[in-house]
């Protein structure tokens, strides 16, 4: 009889435990389904947020709205009603905060007055003695430069005159503003020689620019809208934006009042952008030069009237070259442009493109005696386009492999 009872204690005991140890399991697993379903929550509202911001800039989209993004987010059994804070504009779940508050870029088509943003406001990123260089001269035509900078670390210098470039090294990590004030013609980010990156223009001030680029910024996610006479004076824009791949969306009035501006190569080739403000260069009427301006990029679309004012733009070499999610050509997007000397390679391996490709080669004077070889140059404009309906009419020569000079 004692012997039974020790039994039965024993296996008490032994059936005591395993159930706390199983409760512990059950809520370990319990967290980790609640962490992974936190996350599924965060990446769909980041999702939301960029399609906004996507959408307010290209102005032709629709978006989905805040009620109804939390309404999508409750019908998929993400979230529940108590899980969101409205005032606050966050979802919690077991501890986990998700902000879903939106930071809409209001800038509109519209310039803001100059007054009290006449600086250039960079923010940069640095690291324990990483340096960052720009260039502010040209060794083929000299610019004027009268400015003090603030490299936002206590340390302010004045260039004196007949430097090509001025340069600084951070001795603490950190996050710092740059600040620029005066007068400085031509403005390069040097991404060769600099190791601290900017993430974002603040604001470009009253600066005199004539050419600016900050080419190789592969750490720039957001651009603040230009105020009157930030970029009025600028004549060329030539790989402003070029490669720098973390940058989504631009200013719908970037070049707002840009009518001394002749050159926009590669301005954006190579980043991350969707889409392409309509009225981009409603104001360019000076504009000449387009070659790889969208290269590389993940645009969707072209607005109709991109260059509609672009009269005497001649060059068009690679222009959206490369845009694998391009679906289609607007018939008329060049029917104001009646000077162009060369189309070569303009479409160029946009893979997706699956409309109509506008009859470009029928611009050349002659064209069924010379295969369509003259001037516009065509070569290679439509090569790996196979999917337009129209591929077959395409003349081999604007079909082929561009040529490598």
């Amino acid at each position: 009889m004692v012997v039974t009872i020790i039994v039965l204690l024993i296996l008490a005991t032994v059936a005591i435990n395993l159930s706390v140890g199983n409760n512990g399991i059950f809520t370990r697993a319990q967290d980790a389904v609640e962490i992974n379903r936190a996350g599924t929550v965060r990446d769909k509202v980041e999702m939301w947020k960029g399609d906004v911001q996507i959408a307010l800039a290209d102005k032709s989209s629709t978006y989905m709205e805040e009620a109804e993004m939390l309404q999508s987010l409750k019908d998929e059994g993400l979230v529940k009603d108590e899980e969101i804070n409205e005032d606050r504009k966050v979802i919690t779940i077991n501890g986990i905060v998700i902000d879903y508050n939106l930071e809409i870029d209001k800038s509109d088509d519209e310039l803001e007055p100059d007054e009290g943003k006449e600086e250039m406001i960079l923010a940069i990123s640095a690291d324990n003695g990483s340096k960052i260089e720009f260039y502010i001269n040209n060794y083929y035509e000299r610019y004027n430069y009268n400015f003090t900078i603030d490299w936002g670390d206590g340390k302010k210098e004045t260039p004196e005159q007949g430097l090509d470039s001025i340069s600084h090294t951070y001795e603490s990590k950190g996050e710092y503003n740059i600040i620029i004030s005066g007068i400085c013609e031509y403005f390069r980010f040097n991404s060769f020689l600099s190791d601290s990156s900017i993430t974002e223009i603040k604001q470009w001030g009253t600066l005199g620019l004539k050419e600016v680029s900050f080419s190789g910024c592969n750490s720039l996610k957001k651009v603040a809208s230009p105020t009157k006479n930030s970029l009025v004076n600028v004549e060329s824009f030539g790989d402003l934006f070029q490669a720098c791949n973390q940058l989504t969306v631009i200013p719908t009035n970037l070049f707002k009042g840009c009518t001394k501006a002749s050159s926009f190569f590669r301005i954006l080739s190579n980043t991350s952008i969707e889409s392409i403000p309509e009225k981009l260069f409603e104001d360019c009427i000076n504009a000449r030069s387009f070659g790889g301006a969208f290269s590389g990029t993940l645009i969707k679309s072209i607005p109709e009237n991109l260059f509609k004012n672009c009269v005497n733009a001649d060059e068009f070499n690679s222009t959206f070259s490369d845009c694998i999610n391009l679906k289609d050509i607007p018939d008329k997007l060049f029917d104001n442009c009646d000077n162009v000397d060369t189309f070569k390679g303009l479409f160029s391996n946009c893979t997706g493109l699956e409309g109509m490709a506008p009859k470009l080669w029928e611009r050349v004077e002659n064209g069924e005696e010379n295969d369509y070889i003259g001037e516009p140059n065509g070569d290679g404009c439509f090569y790996g386009c196979e999917k337009l309906q129209n591929y077959a009419e395409i003349p081999d020569y604007w079909k082929q492999r561009p040529t490598i000079e």
